[in-house]
């Protein structure tokens, strides 16, 4: 059989045709699989954000858990009251209180302190009232 032109020709069509439906079938073939990878991608990706957000549940669960409450009441409250007495002293001695000032009494006749003053209150007739004794030393205990 000799080599005709009619014989080239369906040849040429025969080689085309295949060459078209291989490419055909390894398009479709491709499709198929990046779409079954795609698919296994989204189902992963949806069951590692649905694992994300039970664990984070549990995490604030647990949080909650451990915060303490905080619950404020009345707390019983003590009053401490400590009196000092300071006497005046002179510039120099060992019984002057700081560097600045003087401490005088009042020139009218009443009384100086605390107490009760001079014919106001009907307990005393006149003059003035002696302070309060001193409050002991401290204790030394140690050295």
């Amino acid at each position: 059989m000799s080599y005709t032109a009619r014989n080239r020709d369906r040849h040429r069509l025969a080689v085309s045709a295949v060459t078209g439906v291989v490419t055909v079938a390894s398009l479709t073939s491709v499709g198929w699989l990046t779409g079954a990878a795609a698919d296994d991608f989204e189902q992963e990706q949806a069951e590692k954000d649905a694992r994300a957000a039970q664990e984070l549940a549990e995490y604030n669960k647990a949080l909650a858990r451990s915060q303490r409450r905080d619950v404020l009441r009345q707390r019983p409250a003590r009053t401490r009251v400590t009196t000092r007495y300071v006497t005046a002293g002179t510039a120099g001695t060992a019984n002057a209180v700081g560097a600045g000032g003087t401490v005088s009494s009042p020139a009218t006749s009443g009384s100086s302190g605390p107490g009760p003053s001079g014919g106001s209150s009907g307990g005393s007739s006149g003059g003035s009232v002696a302070p309060p004794p001193p409050p002991p030393p401290p204790s030394s205990s140690g050295s």
